[in-house]
């Protein structure tokens, strides 16, 4: 099972972070390569030579990386091909914008060449009707998250109906 956690760039910076993460992931037995960091882009505006290095650490371990809300910030794609990273995801915003708004679409379109070229993996965030859904059609490596496909929860009721599931 793989599980994707959103990483605040404070927590990211901290001195003891991939000690910790590590040591967390040998206590719990969870394999690190079924952990997907989270971060913004924000992340990676201050120091982006020592981002790079802590990344390319855990990378090593076997963590993957993904980029949060990728467009609302600041959007450089030169740090794409610098950074070890295995996904996009894309904000909500443009999602949500993309069936009605031929701009919005033609920005989506150019997110998913950009992944593609590059090999990433993308997760269209904020998928929360058919419509939304239905425009990734065409895009069969896309993951599609939102509350189209289920609402938050807290984590035992997840694990519950999902344990449940298998059975």
């Amino acid at each position: 099972l793989q599980v994707a956690v959103n990483i605040s760039p404070r927590q990211f910076h901290q001195a003891d972070f991939i000690p910790g993460l590590l040591h967390l992931l040998e206590e719990t037995g969870a394999l690190a390569s079924d952990l997907i960091l989270e971060i913004t882009e924000s992340v990676v505006l201050e120091q982006v030579d020592e981002v790079i290095a802590r990344m390319n650490e855990l990378t090593r371990h076997g963590v993957r990386f993904s980029i949060d809300d990728f467009g609302t910030g600041y959007s450089a794609l030169s740090y794409l091909r610098r950074l070890p990273i295995h996904e996009l995801k894309i904000d909500r915003s443009f999602v949500q914008d993309a069936p009605r708004d031929p701009n919005g679409a033609a920005l989506v379109e150019a997110i998913l060449s950009v992944a593609r070229h590059l090999h990433l993996r993308v997760v269209a965030e904020g998928v929360e009707t058919e419509t939304h859904a239905r425009f990734f059609d065409t895009h069969q490596q896309v993951v599609l998250q939102g509350y189209l496909f289920g609402k938050p929860e807290p984590a035992q009721e997840l694990l519950a109906r999902w344990r449940a599931d298998e059975l």
